[in-house]
């Protein structure tokens, strides 16, 4: 602290978004020196260059300020994950919710841990701990580990274990809760509304687990939460940061910021104002814009903000010492040997099937469609789901029908279609027909519950076909909420390769589903439900 001026000090408590896969010792966050850098899915694909970017990017931070960079990933297995192409597919927290068993946190942490330090990154923005109570949440969803505040939190700590096993500082997030939101605080300004008594029954809980598991930082979430704060949101509440998480939660690590690019806060106030406001409420690190005129922005207003009083020297240096202890606590896990070559290993990749074999769940069957026929060839038509509802938070592209590959696999001869949602007039029909000539049809469904479109062509294929139709719920299993007609329907929770691998296998009896609903579905089965 002693060696730092104002300007190097604030500099300390900004995160940035690399704009490519080469580093640039001439942009804006290096010449700031920042203090840490978020590698992100559309930086590459390649472990190889991503950890060169991190070596070079350290190495300037060692040289320019003589303190070390922290490098952070939003790497939470299922769908939002980085190195898409290499990176072992884990399931999504809800699927690990599937197996019942909170050690399969600890394993999927792990996997995802290893691969992080073998390309460089010493902080994992995970595990999400929000309870999902809210069918229709628009970003958390299968992020969560289930509705249940005691299992999110055994889950939690498993995974904060599991992360801190691989030498990563963990985040629990998003504080102080996001899983009862009916709106995408990337899109707009949510708001929970619960009294604090629920609070601390529903949303506060897990949080508390994983503090007293040592969890190193807890995220913000850009929410308004009236009984917690009338006048601000989490993200700017003194009250919550401080006042609730710090004095009465007992917090003791650095508190970040979600994004402040993200429309939640943006559309609130400007970008160096926000960062001002939210580091005089608790905060010690902040995800700053992508832009470099804001980043800049930013980092001028809190030197200015600290020159001018506004944000006082103590809570300048509490920030900062927060960031740097999160840093020498980074450096105690040892240094970093980057192994790019062995991501995605043959070990980790069986390991990661094993999970997924154990999440998926069979709510529904009540005609006797499974296990389906090896031999139905062409009368057999799956149809997937492409450009999808997908979240916000997700950043993902569906590859073109990622379980008609391994239905492909085990019944040769299957058809496949594609829809794209909404599907044009021409692809509802081309698909309405396919299943006409079908006797049995294989549907995946991705967030049906917030798309219309969806269910409007499982209802389209079910009205003009006499065929079996099978659903299969590639993201929450709430999609039979807006499905109650559909007979047989099976949860993956995710559509990566070791899931869609997981779900053929149970379509065609090579195994036998163990996964238990970790949500209830209301008016329709009760949590811990399979067949």
């Amino acid at each position: 602290m002693g060696t730092l001026s104002l300007d190097q000090t604030c500099a300390q408590l900004l995160v940035a978004r690399p704009a490519g896969d080469a580093f640039d010792p001439d942009d804006t966050a290096s010449e700031l020196g920042i203090g840490g850098a978020i590698v992100h899915a559309g930086m590459t694909d390649d472990p190889e260059r991503m950890a060169a970017w991190v070596e070079d990017a350290r190495a300037h931070a060692r040289r320019r300020v003589g303190i070390p960079l922290l490098v952070a990933a939003d790497h939470e297995g299922g769908a939002v994950r980085i190195l898409r192409g290499r990176a072992t597919d884990v399931p999504s927290n809800m699927g690990l919710g599937a197996t019942g068993d909170p050690a399969s946190a600890r394993e999927a942490a792990a996997i995802l841990g290893a691969e992080l330090r073998m390309v460089g990154v010493t902080w994992v923005l995970a595990p999400v701990v929000d309870v999902n109570t809210d069918p229709a949440n628009p970003v958390i969803g299968v992020r969560s580990y289930g509705d249940d505040p005691a299992a999110v939190g055994a889950f939690a700590r498993e995974a904060i274990a599991g992360f801190r096993g691989e030498r990563l500082l963990a985040c629990a997030k998003h504080f102080p809760g996001h899983g009862d939101s009916d709106r995408d605080s990337h899109l707009t300004l949510p708001t929970i509304r619960h009294d604090r008594t629920r609070l601390d029954r529903v949303e506060l809980s897990p949080f508390r687990e994983a503090i007293a598991a040592g969890v190193e930082t807890v995220m913000t979430a850009h929410l308004a939460v009236p009984a917690l704060d009338r006048d601000d949101i989490a993200t700017l509440s003194h009250a919550t940061l401080t006042g609730l998480l710090r004095n009465q939660l007992g917090f003791a690590g650095a508190i970040v910021t979600d994004a402040m690019e993200m429309r939640g806060i943006a559309d609130l106030t400007d970008a160096g104002d926000a960062a001002v406001r939210a580091v005089a409420a608790g905060a010690d690190l902040i995800l700053a814009h992508r832009d470099p005129d804001l980043l800049r922005a930013t980092h001028a207003a809190l030197v200015a903000a600290a020159r001018a009083g506004r944000l006082s020297v103590e809570r300048l240096d509490a920030a900062a010492r927060h960031a740097l202890a999160a840093k020498a606590r980074a450096a105690d896990f040892g240094p970093h040997r980057a192994k790019p070559s062995e991501v995605g290993s043959p070990d980790h990749r069986s390991r990661a099937l094993s999970l997924a074999r154990a999440s998926i769940t069979v709510v529904r069957d009540d005609q006797g469609a499974l296990p389906l026929p090896r031999g139905l060839g062409s009368k057999l038509l799956v149809v997937g789901a492409r450009r999808a509802a997908a979240t916000a938070a997700e950043r993902m592209t569906v590859r073109a029908s990622p379980l008609a590959e391994e239905i492909a696999r085990l019944a040769p001869g299957a058809c496949e279609i594609d829809a794209n949602f909404p599907p044009s007039d021409a692809e509802r029909r081309a698909i309405v027909e396919a299943a006409r000539a079908a006797t049995t049809v294989v549907v995946t469904t991705m967030n049906a519950i917030v798309d219309p479109a969806q269910v409007a062509l499982l209802e389209a294929i079910r009205e003009s076909s006499g065929a079996r139709i099978v659903v299969v719920a590639a993201r929450t299993p709430y999609d039979l909420l807006v499905l109650p007609w559909v007979r047989t329907f099976v949860c993956a929770y995710g559509s990566s390769g070791s899931v869609t691998r997981a779900v053929a296998e149970v379509l065609f009896g090579e195994r036998h589903a163990t996964g238990r609903l970790p949500v209830a579905l209301a008016g329709l089965y009760p949590r811990g439900h399979r067949v």
